[in-house]
């Protein structure tokens, strides 16, 4: 059973375990997380694993999500497209 449950209306009861996040373009600007967003990662990272998906154009995406409970997956080459 996950943590995370959320009822929709006329669906039903949806657990959810895994949520996958942008970087570029969606949790940041020019490569940077806002605080606010590191956050609110942190506190949903006790309920599900957090993934966080990106082809690192801007720079070191390593070092921005340090401290962060969420699993950096790099989109390398041709699939980054």
């Amino acid at each position: 059973m996950s943590k995370l449950e959320i009822d929709i209306p006329g669906w039903g009861s949806v657990g959810i375990k895994n949520i996958v996040m942008d970087l570029n373009g969606t949790l940041a600007t020019d490569g940077r997380i806002p605080r606010e967003a590191k956050e609110k990662i942190g506190e949903l990272s006790h309920l599900v694993k957090i993934y966080i998906l990106t082809a690192d154009p801007q720079g070191p995406a390593n070092e921005e999500i340090l401290g962060m409970k969420a699993e950096l997956i790099k989109v390398l080459g041709e699939d980054s497209k």
